[in-house]
């Protein structure tokens, strides 16, 4: 296919609509309605999935929002600002991208596939964006600066670019959070990434809406959200909320409360309560009783205390945690004496529990006989050869047709493990617990504990 704007020509090198190998056209283009067509009808030479997320942006927003007044932040070489200026028709689309911050020599390898310099990058932006009047650059201003500069409650749309680190954008959306009106939308790149799922969960809990290049958008309830972050500031330190850093006591009111939450907290605890539904209804279906729990690694008790709640035939759940580890995959660590205290906070009530926490998480299966565990549920990342000694020392305590369990589904260490000693569990949940019947009986013949492995 040729394109029919020999403008296409003039213009190297293309973030949006990236061309498969061995194209012979040049990678970028004119915003106008003639070249987005072709762009979008020519799949044998572009990639257009990042051309057409653009666009499904700007129609999602049309459909909720008018935008009057918008913030770009990274705007590159104007390909998005000219999309946004001519599908939104903002009056005023404010672009931040400090060029004479950059050296000429600052080679960019944007794409993959191409290096171009700052001196390409600018003189592509002005070419591109000379056609919209809207577009007003503020390249002599730092993010910070910039928003210093707006009053708030005074943009209606915000985009936040892409390829920032999950404090970049935590930053950024807090400082631009007071300028958006309330009902205003924000969006950004990156949502396959975990960084950005944390940093934006964190603050404005689940977005609305995610395109196929990564591409992601949230209208923003101010009054739901300030609500929330009042009550979660109520609601102690908890794993169960990752990049939220509340914990939670297993009543009903905060269980109720943070299942309806739009934030990651809603994620994990209703896919615990998918895990406890499961495991209830497949003990009524095979008339087996979960009695006695072990768990490994308990952190604060979050997981402890769920356990100790939902199911009710529990005579004994015996912890294996020698709180002596800060979780590194906390935002912010806690430290080892909140760890206990908050531990013992959480399950003080309860008289089955046996804390085991003068060994360590191998060790501590000596103390237990072979085939006598319901439920063995492992919190334990730490390294593959831990995770798979750690298998081989306490699957032959879990009872033939009970369950071995745990968290971290996703984990390498984890993951490998099991496949190495049991295969594949049963079933996965959304907050990446997993489970695995055992279906197998131990030969204790072949129980040698290899150090090697």
């Amino acid at each position: 296919m040729t394109t029919n704007n020999t403008l296409i020509n003039t213009v190297k090198k293309l973030r949006l609509g990236i061309p498969t190998p061995n194209s012979s056209i040049d990678r970028q283009f004119y915003v106008d309605e003639n070249n987005l067509n072709d762009l979008l009808e020519d799949s044998k030479n572009f990639d257009t999935k990042p051309l057409l997320s653009a666009i499904n942006l700007c129609n999602y927003i049309n459909k909720k929002l008018k935008i009057c007044k918008m913030v770009e932040i990274n705007g590159f070489q104007g390909e998005l600002s000219t999309i946004f200026s001519n599908k939104l028709s903002p009056n005023v689309l404010h672009v931040i991208e400090n060029f004479e911050s950059k050296s000429e020599k600052d080679v960019i390898d944007h794409t993959g596939s191409d290096e171009h310099n700052w001196n390409d990058v600018k003189h592509n932006f002005y070419l591109r964006s000379k056609k919209y009047p809207c577009i007003s650059l503020e390249q002599e201003k730092s993010p910070e600066v910039f928003a210093e500069t707006l009053e708030d409650e005074s943009l209606d749309f915000i985009f936040l670019g892409t390829n920032n680190s999950e404090s970049k954008i935590t930053k950024l959306i807090n400082m631009f959070y007071p300028k958006l009106k309330d009902g205003g939308m924000i969006a950004g790149g990156n949502w396959e990434d975990n960084e950005t799922v944390n940093a934006v969960t964190d603050i404005v809990g689940n977005i609305d809406k995610s395109f196929e290049d990564g591409t992601w958008v949230k209208k923003i309830d101010k009054v739901k959200i300030n609500s929330q972050r009042n009550q979660l500031k109520l609601i102690q330190n908890t794993r169960l909320g990752i990049g939220i850093n509340e914990q939670f006591w297993a009543n009903d009111k905060d269980i109720k409360f943070l299942t309806k939450i739009d934030s990651p907290n809603k994620v994990y605890l209703t896919g615990f309560l998918d895990f406890v539904k499961y495991h209830k209804e497949d003990c009524e279906k095979r008339n087996f009783s979960i009695k006695n729990i072990v768990e490994i690694s308990c952190y604060q008790g979050e997981t402890t205390s769920l356990l100790m709640k939902y199911f009710e035939d529990l005579e004994k759940i015996s912890v294996v945690d020698k709180f002596d580890t800060v979780d590194p995959t906390w935002p912010k660590n806690i430290a080892l004496d909140d760890i206990r205290y908050n531990f013992d906070l959480r399950t003080r009530h309860e008289k089955n529990l046996e804390v085991i926490d003068d060994v360590d998480s191998i060790d501590a299966a000596d103390r237990f006989e072979n085939n006598s565990i319901d439920m063995l549920y492992i919190n334990e990342h730490d390294s593959y050869k831990k995770c798979y000694r750690l298998l081989l020392a306490w699957l032959p305590k879990v009872k033939t047709d009970g369950y071995i369990c745990g968290w971290r589904w996703g984990s390498a260490n984890i993951v490998q493990a099991c496949i190495d000693h049991f295969g594949e569990p049963d079933i996965y949940f959304k907050d990446s617990s997993w489970s695995k019947i055992k279906v197998w009986d131990d030969d204790d013949d072949d129980d040698d504990d290899d150090d090697d492995e």
